[in-house]
């Protein structure tokens, strides 16, 4: 129980909560800071339904975070591997090209191979990245799942209201930068076109890069508890 012991009080231990500022004090911050303030209760007399019923809403609310990264996660990995087979396919096109261009379609295959190796691997780059961070905050919320199912089976009413307070802001953070950066997912797909006259082909301005409509859609995170003061 170390670490719940006032900051400000090392030799006394946190027993108050105070609302409006926001504050987890000893005693003698609430004697000192906080006797006045309308908001503050002592954690041991709050009811052991209400403390187990915000723990309950916090693992919640965790849980939706867990499957939803994972769920990003995986279509990720899917429309990964969708533009890889896209791309396989545009190559297979432009060797039945090949046939019809003779010499032209040499030079054209060696700068197909380099784009579509160029896109994948910038898509792949990014992908990976977005999915490294999904990984760490999905690791911290399973971290606080963890916590959160160790200590609702306890029996202390200040453990229990402290392990929720700090999971409680934990799964803010954790929530909003969800919401901030994962909030849709994106497919991108690549489209080859044969140009008529083959001086333009020679150009080798035949690829288009865009984002489009993602066959693994995944719905924006909503629905979360909302503590009284939040």
């Amino acid at each position: 129980m170390s670490r719940y012991h006032c900051s400000n009080h090392q030799e006394e231990d946190i027993s108050y909560y105070c609302k409006s500022h926001d504050d987890l004090c000893c005693i003698k911050c609430y004697l000192f800071y906080h006797k006045h303030c309308s908001n503050t209760v002592h954690i041991e007399s709050q009811e052991k339904e209400t403390l187990d019923r915000n723990s309950r809403h916090l693992l919640d609310d965790l849980k939706r975070i867990e499957e939803y990264l994972s769920q990003y996660i995986e279509k990720n990995r899917r429309n990964l591997e969708r533009l890889k087979k896209n791309i396989q396919n545009v190559l297979i096109y432009i060797t039945q090209v090949k046939e019809r261009v003779l010499e032209l379609i040499d030079n054209l295959m060696g700068y197909v191979q380099q784009q579509t190796k160029r896109i994948y691997d910038d898509e792949f780059a990014k992908k990976s990245e977005d999915n490294d961070d999904c990984h760490s905050l999905l690791a911290e919320a399973q971290t606080s799942i963890q916590r959160l199912d160790s200590v609702i089976q306890k029996e202390s009413k200040t453990q229990k209201f402290l392990t929720e307070y700090q999971e409680q802001r934990r799964m803010f953070t954790i929530r909003d930068q969800v919401s901030s950066k994962y909030g849709k997912i994106e497919s991108k797909s690549i489209k080859f076109t044969m140009c008529d006259n083959l001086e333009s082909l020679l150009s080798l301005r035949v690829f288009e890069l865009s984002t489009v409509e993602p066959e693994d859609k995944i719905e924006p995170m909503q629905g979360f508890h909302r503590t009284p003061d939040e």
